[in-house]
């Protein structure tokens, strides 16, 4: 009998190891800015770079003990406090390098996202690394996440969605930056700019006035004057 209840005792603790573990896995990156300059502040009004997590499963979470990290050799560089993210919630952590860890309250990783690009890893209090972004660079007020939320494959995004659904328009790539015959600066004379991409499908548009560009902005034909 007691060899039986120790057997039947030991298989409940694993069990239970099992449903934590699938649990944690329902956790996911969903959104990473990395160079944040007018998209959205934190509570002390500064532009700091930021990680969105998603709850894609049908129960709570708790993160309590999890790691956020930007080195593989040091999964828990920044640990969680007390937190759990609900069924369906998206939770947003700031990486800032402030280090704030009050639960209830904003919280603030003591590492940035390098903007060239670094790994962005999770891992729960067991040590298993439930989620991870490769490097990637990642421009100025562009997000990088997954569409559909939680699940789908990696897009940039020029309209981020903090705390909110992917359901902006997406990109899969970004091209490089077009090559200018001239530097910038203040000439005394007129002379001819040359602009060029190394995609041969992609398109150019200008303006004049220092305003940003659309795709109804002017077309580059060859030279601008």
């Amino acid at each position: 009998m007691w060899s039986y209840f120790r057997f039947f005792t030991m298989s409940l603790m694993f069990s239970g190891f099992l449903i934590g573990v699938t649990y944690s896995q329902s956790i996911k990156i969903n959104e990473v800015m990395a160079s944040n300059g007018v998209t959205l502040s934190d509570e002390d009004g500064d532009y700091e770079d930021w990680i969105e997590l998603f709850n894609t499963g049908n129960l709570p979470v708790t993160l309590d003990g999890y790691g956020l990290s930007d080195d593989y050799d040091n999964p828990f560089r920044w640990i969680f406090p007390d937190t759990t993210i609900q069924s369906g919630e998206f939770f947003l952590v700031w990486a800032s390098g402030k280090n704030r860890t009050i639960p209830g309250q904003e919280l603030h990783t003591n590492f940035s996202i390098d903007s060239d690009g670094e790994e962005l890893i999770l891992t729960d209090a067991n040590g298993v690394r439930i989620d991870e972004l490769v490097p990637t660079r990642i421009p100025r007020d562009i997000s990088y996440g997954r569409q559909p939320d939680g699940s789908g494959e990696w897009f940039y995004f020029k309209e981020p969605t903090p705390g909110e659904p992917n359901i902006t328009q997406a990109f899969k790539d970004q091209l490089p930056p077009p090559i200018f015959s001239q530097n910038g600066g203040f000439f005394p004379t007129s002379f001819d700019l040359s602009i060029e991409t190394a995609d041969t499908n992609a398109f150019i548009y200008y303006t004049l006035d220092g305003s940003e560009p659309t795709d109804t902005s002017l077309q580059y034909e060859g030279k601008i004057h």
